[in-house]
């Protein structure tokens, strides 16, 4: 009797082990591409010892138009930024930002708080300095300012709003460090007030501040947080709308938010023209 007891004790920890072990597996899987592209792109031929050579086009699971690679393309050679923000105590912080005008950039808030130096690179690798001139903590928006103007190396990309869900977008962003990655997905729907759109999308750290491109070149979000499976339980990162569950498939097979571009042009327009 004893004994059956500990193979079924076994066998339940097994299963819970396998589960877990499934569910954080296939949240990773996106995460593990990612790192393969970084190794390939080190072993690549032509690159320098210790430096990866990466090319944009990371797709995870998704079928993607001509027009829309197209689209994401010219935005993530001309109007993409990789930020690199330090602050007075040395400690370094990275995401990505979107030109919207002549000097100024939209990123997000968490990326750019507090920093004394804000540093932009293109994908042409040519850096600018930058400046917080505005922000809205509550949206986790900032509007920054270079001292010289972007045109006409670089391109400023044009607003549009989402009425309905299901739009098929690139997202852009520096994921782990790495420079100007393209991945693709759809919005779902708007949360809330319409302030925050939730894509079907794999998102990581670096993504934070990157344009939501729609397939006419549009800037229709900005990238504000991933959504994320932890131990057997969901947890979120500024989902506003309570009945998470809801969601609980799609933050399982990757999703984020980004502040919608309505919200994005409130803040820009609001900002003080600069003399």
């Amino acid at each position: 009797m004893l004994s059956i007891s500990r193979c079924l004790v076994f066998s339940l920890v097994l299963s819970i082990s396998g589960l877990y072990q499934f569910l954080v597996g296939g949240f990773n899987e996106s995460r593990l591409l990612v790192e393969k592209k970084v190794e390939d792109s080190r072993a690549g031929p032509g690159s320098a010892p210790g430096k990866a050579k990466v090319e944009p086009g990371f797709v995870y699971g998704a079928v993607v138009s001509d027009a829309l690679a197209k689209r994401c393309e010219e935005v993530r050679r001309y109007s993409t930024l990789q930020i690199e923000a330090v602050d007075s105590a040395g400690s370094a912080r990275s995401g990505a930002g979107v030109v919207v005008s002549a000097d100024s950039v939209v990123t997000v808030w968490h990326v750019v708080a507090l920093d004394v130096k804000i540093t932009g690179r293109f994908a042409d690798g040519r850096e600018f300095p930058l400046q917080v001139v505005t922000h809205d903590a509550a949206q986790d928006l900032a509007v920054l300012r270079s001292p010289k103007s972007f045109v006409p190396d670089y391109r400023p990309v044009p607003l549009a709003s989402i009425e309905a869900g299901r739009v098929a977008v690139c997202a852009i962003g520096s994921p782990y460090g790495i420079p100007l990655l393209v991945s693709y997905g759809q919005v779902e729907e708007r949360l809330g007030n319409g302030d925050l759109l939730l894509s079907k999308h794999f998102l990581y750290p670096g993504n934070s501040g990157g344009p939501l491109i729609n397939e006419g070149g549009y800037l229709v979000g900005v990238n504000k947080s991933l959504l994320h499976f932890q131990v057997g339980r969901v947890s979120s990162t500024g989902l506003v709308d309570p009945a998470v569950e809801k969601y609980w498939q799609l933050i399982y097979e990757g999703a984020g938010l980004a502040v919608s571009a309505e919200s994005i042009a409130r803040l820009v327009h609001a900002t003080v023209p600069h003399k």
